[in-house]
């Protein structure tokens, strides 16, 4: 069984960055995990009280999830945990504004949460953009997703809207993998940026609805050129589609007409991969066609898809990768013969013959075709 894991996850399509974008795409976040098991979210900004960096005195300027009472009472102290303290830093030493997670009470003190990475205190804010600047204003009713959905929209906006600063923050890497329904009102601003002048807010959009399931947005990121481009630039605010899964018949035109060499490299390799982790009988067709790809990672994902087809293998997820599911047959197929069980190579061996196996599912498509077909 662990050979056969290691044959699917050795394909050179499934990078560290589409594994990440598959498992985020099934799971929540990480940042929504934080905000849940946040008892304090507040905006603000804070200074250091110890030379260890351990104890850090915070002003709160916004509390969007906790008691309000804490912006009345002045600065708040906090303590970051000695497995996260940083180096030696002066005394009193600030930081700038920002988004902070803190877990605790007034009674029995505060601790620091990683804002993601472990050594990572909180979200610096660079936008100058306040919610009611940018019509995003909350009401104290809202619900502390909400109120949080607004500050990063009101971020963004700043950063990367029209006229913005084009500072970015570590706050992107963050929200860019939420799905579209994880916070209350993230459905609102993907519907606000789909909307904006902006190529990068829009990219975020339609990154949301993606993992969310969205088909629509997956077209819309074919005909956006402006998007399309960014996928070619450096902090890009598109994380890929690999985690996208979807057997209508269109979507799969949608991914199979991303798989074109018009596209970015990089967006028509994970198109070939998500055909060939769905592997239906409408992507069919379109795997037999992308063995003659000009990309080999994309000539490797078609034969994969093609025998996870003929095998009659379930669409393949991050679950059932794990768990080995993915190679137990969903149903009994017509076309699973020790010959197609064979001719399903691990990448390393397709390296050493790649034209054996291509020339061998080429001719199985050429016998199977019309049967498929009907």
């Amino acid at each position: 069984m662990r050979k056969f894991i290691l044959l699917y996850l050795g394909s050179t399509i499934l990078t560290s960055l589409y594994l990440q974008a598959i498992v985020n795409a099934r799971t929540p976040s990480l940042f929504k995990q934080r905000a849940t098991e946040a008892d304090v979210i507040m905006i603000g900004s804070g200074q250091r009280e110890s030379t260890d960096g351990a104890l850090i005195k915070l002003s709160p300027l916004r509390i969007l999830k906790g008691p309000s009472s804490l912006k009345d009472g002045g600065p708040v102290t906090a303590v970051w945990k000695p497995e996260f303290k940083g180096n030696s830093v002066p005394v009193n030493s600030k930081t700038g504004t920002g988004l902070w997670f803190l877990k605790g009470s007034e009674n029995s003190g505060f601790t620091i949460l990683p804002a993601v990475r472990e050594n990572e205190w909180y979200f610096p804010f660079f936008g100058n953009k306040s919610p009611e600047d940018v019509g995003l204003a909350y009401g104290e009713a809202d619900s502390y997703e909400k109120k949080l959905v607004s500050m990063i929209g009101a971020e963004l906006e700043g950063s990367w809207g029209v006229g913005g600063n084009n500072r970015v923050g570590r706050i992107v890497s963050a929200v860019i993998g939420l799905s579209v329904d994880e916070l209350d009102g993230l459905s609102d601003l993907a519907a606000r940026f789909s909307k904006s002048e902006s190529a990068r807010l829009r990219a975020i959009s339609i990154n949301w609805r993606i993992h969310g399931g969205d088909g629509a947005a997956l077209s819309e990121l074919a005909l956006d050129k402006d998007v399309l481009e960014l996928y070619s630039k450096p902090n890009l605010p598109i994380n890929g589609i690999g985690y996208f899964r979807s057997e209508d018949p269109r979507d799969i035109e949608t991914l199979a007409k991303l798989t074109d060499a018009q596209y970015p490299t990089s967006l028509r390799e994970e198109a070939a991969y998500v055909l060939r982790a769905v592997h239906n009988k409408a992507a069919v067709p379109h795997l037999a066609k992308l063995l003659d790809s000009d990309l080999k990672n994309t000539r490797y994902n078609a034969v994969a898809g093609l025998a996870a087809f003929a095998q009659g293998l379930p669409i393949a997820t991050p679950e059932n990768i794990a768990s080995g599911g993915w190679l137990a047959p969903k149903s009994k197929s017509v076309f699973a013969t020790e010959e197609v069980r064979d001719k399903f190579p691990a990448t390393d061996i397709f390296d050493q013959n790649e034209g054996y196996y291509i020339g061998f599912w080429q001719g199985w498509w050429a016998a199977n075709q019309a049967k498929i077909a009907q």
